[in-house]
């Protein structure tokens, strides 16, 4: 089978390790090329061909769409003596290159069998990333990594046959020994905004006394770093018991060995590889269950009995009057973002959607919100038994090591997330992809209106407002 791969380009990443992973799933079951927009940083373990034009509209890239495509074509053809058995194009649907919705078109008109595999959808708090014209490409087969996408764009006009849920592979992590006496817990992220930092920091209350949190990685982005820097500060002036950049000063491995378990806050993942790894290397993991990928994983065997659906913060805790003010004005700017119109009676609506009687997910607050009800619990006497009594998994989050949990879990991982299943699927994948015509088309109107109208909003998970 002659397989191309598409991307903006290989830098260190999510989508850049989901490549990496797919070319050795398919060692010596397919041919392959890797098409991207400048020279990768290291090998890919596969011959790469390079297109400016499909490259970042920040990096420079240009090019009229038809002449872009037509290098694309070219470069495939020179690889493979012939036509490629499909293009698979990772995250076609985010606004990284303006020109891009053109690019595919013309390939699928130049008779190009594609298949586009959504990573992100614009549509999903992403206004940035969002394009505002023009038609996501039609009558060609998608993949999607979640079952919550995979029900968003069959309901805005995909069909079943043409569109498919493909799970990332995973790789275990092995060389991690773990310690005999254990101690504190490892968040494995790079921390940007989605991954919900200040919920980790009230979580670290809950650490056995002397125990600290290692949050792994800083943030790349230049938009990220305030949040940071300010999470930061905010742990130092408490003395809150965390270890930021951890992930700088002693390799991953090193970390887990020493730990009692994972910690996960992420409010948005796309796949969610903290849920899977850490179980391979012996850890449990602990936090903030998601709906969108949990339901997945756990239809594949896994299962979470350390994770909470929201963590229920009483008005007391925070100005909650200060907070609805925020949340109304933000949420109208997201809406304007996606070039939406919107009322006060709308929002109004939105708001008792998300905060039912007032009640409030710390996952669901602002950062000024989460700041103070974290320092309630220094100022008020009877905080922590409150809280604790609205959520009583706290008191033991980072204790739920069950080793029988553990090892199904580890084996449950390996055997139905293996690079030979992943392999299998892949490669089943492209042959409807090569033998299925299909006749399809996305309604942008509806698949963003589910994620607008679908799901509660909440701040720190919105790419539209800081």
């Amino acid at each position: 089978m002659k397989i191309a791969v598409l991307h903006y380009h290989l830098r260190p990443g999510g989508v850049a390790t989901v490549i990496r992973r797919q070319i050795q799933a398919l060692d010596g079951a397919a041919d392959l090329l890797v098409v991207t927009g400048e020279e990768p940083s290291a090998p890919i373990g596969a011959p790469v061909a390079i297109v400016p034009g499909i490259g970042y509209d920040s990096s420079g890239a240009t090019g009229e769409p038809v002449a872009v495509a037509a290098a694309v074509h070219a470069a495939i053809r020179e690889r493979f003596g012939g036509e490629c058995d499909a293009l698979h194009v990772h995250n076609p649907t985010l606004k990284k290159n303006s020109r891009f919705l053109a690019i595919l078109k013309r390939l699928r008109d130049s008779g190009v069998n594609l298949f586009l595999h959504v990573h992100d959808l614009g549509e999903d708090g992403r206004p940035d990333s969002f394009f505002t014209d023009g038609e996501y490409p039609e009558d060609c087969h998608y993949g999607v990594l979640n079952g919550r996408d995979y029900r968003a764009l069959l309901g805005a006009g995909l069909k079943a046959e043409g569109l498919h849920l493909l799970f990332n592979a995973v790789t275990p992590l092995e060389g991690v020994k773990r310690s005999e006496s254990p101690s504190g817990a490892v968040y494995p992220v790079r921390a940007i905004r989605r991954k919900n930092i200040g919920e980790a920091l009230l979580l670290s209350r809950f650490l056995p006394a002397g125990e600290r949190l290692a949050v792994t990685l800083p943030p790349t982005s230049p938009r990220d770093f305030p949040g940071y820097e300010a999470w930061k500060a905010f742990a130092h002036s408490r003395t809150l018991p965390v270890r930021f950049d951890a992930g700088l000063e002693a390799p991953l491995s090193s970390l887990l060995s020493e730990a009692r378990c994972v910690l996960t806050t992420s409010l948005k993942e796309g796949f969610g590889f903290a849920f899977l790894e850490p179980w391979t290397a012996g850890l449990p993991v602990a936090g903030r269950r998601l709906e969108t990928v949990c339901p997945d994983f756990e239809a594949e065997g896994v299962c979470f009995p350390g994770f909470y659906g929201s963590i229920r913060v009483p008005r007391g805790f925070f100005s909650f009057d200060r907070f609805a003010r925020t949340w109304r004005e933000r949420a109208s700017v997201q809406f304007r973002a996606f070039g939406r119109s919107v009322g006060k009676r709308e929002i109004d609506g939105l708001f008792e959607r998300a905060f039912p009687g007032g009640e409030t997910d710390f996952g669901s607050l602002d950062e000024a919100a989460q700041i103070e009800a974290i320092d309630a619990l220094d100022s008020r006497a009877d905080a922590r038994e409150t809280l604790v009594a609205e959520n009583p998994l706290l008191e033991g989050i980072f204790l739920a090591d069950d080793p029988d949990v553990v090892a199904w879990n580890d084996r449950a991982v390996r055997e139905r997330y293996s690079p030979e299943r992943y392999r299998e699927l892949l490669l089943g994948v492209y042959a409807r992809v090569r033998d299925v015509s299909v006749r399809q088309s996305i309604d942008r109107k509806a698949l963003l209106d589910f994620f607008l109208h679908g799901e509660p909003w909440r701040l720190i998970a919105s790419g539209a407002v800081q």
